[in-house]
């Protein structure tokens, strides 16, 4: 559980918030963030934006990111889409990861300006760059991709 500030919270599995939220109470959290996911029942404090691309939780982050909280920018962390490289909550090889590669390639043709940080992201589109970082002609915000 992420204990820093955040600003945002992001899940395509809204079953787990009330937990989430109870448990960033419990350790001290702050709790004026927005919270978003791509589907299920809105609630108190959770907003349901529909998902634009099949294309994991770190793909849905990176559009809300872009479309509900203005960042032009995005690195992804920890998004690196590669069965080898696994899953965030299992063990050993993750085998879905490439069913959601379309997703990334249609977000990359609608032109999201994005960077990542490892795997067939970066690949994809390129890890962030002293000139894309300092590019003073754009606000700069960076989206990271936090795991309860």
């Amino acid at each position: 559980m992420c204990r820093d500030r955040i600003d945002a919270w992001v899940s395509l599995h809204p079953e787990y918030f009330d937990g989430w939220r109870a448990d960033r109470r419990v350790w001290g959290g702050n709790q004026d963030y927005q919270a978003f996911s791509g589907f299920g029942k809105a609630s108190i404090g959770l907003e349901i934006v529909r998902s634009r691309w099949f294309g994991s939780s770190g793909l849905y982050m990176a559009q809300i990111a872009t479309e509900r909280l203005g960042a032009d920018k995005i690195i992804l962390c920890g998004v690196p889409m590669n069965d080898r490289d696994g899953h965030i909550h299992w063990s050993g090889e993750w085998d879905h990861a490439y069913h959601y590669r379309d997703g990334f390639l249609a977000a990359r043709g609608a032109g999201l300006n994005m960077k990542s940080m490892s795997g067939w992201t970066r690949e994809l589109f390129g890890a962030p760059d002293y000139t894309w970082l300092s590019d003073a002609r754009r606000k700069m915000e960076v989206a990271t991709h936090v795991y309860p």
